[in-house]
């Protein structure tokens, strides 16, 4: 699950390095720092719900044998 987690940060400084590269025209840092908040809580969404079915996927797998 670690890898998941890598691969938001990933994505998040991303946006970020190229905010630090000026790739970003005037104006844009409201947009660009929207986008990595609202991608930090998907990601952490994201990451909850799959948590949450690889536990039900386990309980199946428990039950059943």
């Amino acid at each position: 699950m670690a890898s998941r987690k890598e691969g938001s940060a990933a994505a998040a400084s991303t946006v970020v390095s190229g905010k630090a590269k000026g790739k970003s025209g005037p104006g844009d840092s409201a947009v660009k720092q929207v986008q990595i908040d609202g991608n930090n809580h998907l990601s952490k969404t994201l990451q909850l719900l799959m948590d949450r079915v690889d536990e039900m996927s386990q309980d199946i797998v428990k039950y059943n044998t």
